[in-house]
């Protein structure tokens, strides 16, 4: 099943309610082991992912 970021949980192997959290921007922490499993996945750098914003 897809979340809404239009990418398969069950391919990354993670519940889809934890990855559809991060999707919504309603995470609490990084998950070291799913940003490295969405870089494999999407063939991307972590820069890509992640951006710090000073608040």
């Amino acid at each position: 099943m897809r979340s809404s970021c239009g990418i398969c949980s069950k391919e990354l192997d993670i519940p889809r309610s934890n990855f559809n959290r991060y999707c919504r921007n309603e995470f609490q922490r990084l998950d070291a082991q799913l940003i490295c499993k969405l870089c494999s996945y999407l063939e991307c750098g972590i820069e890509e992912l992640i951006e710090y914003v000073k608040e």
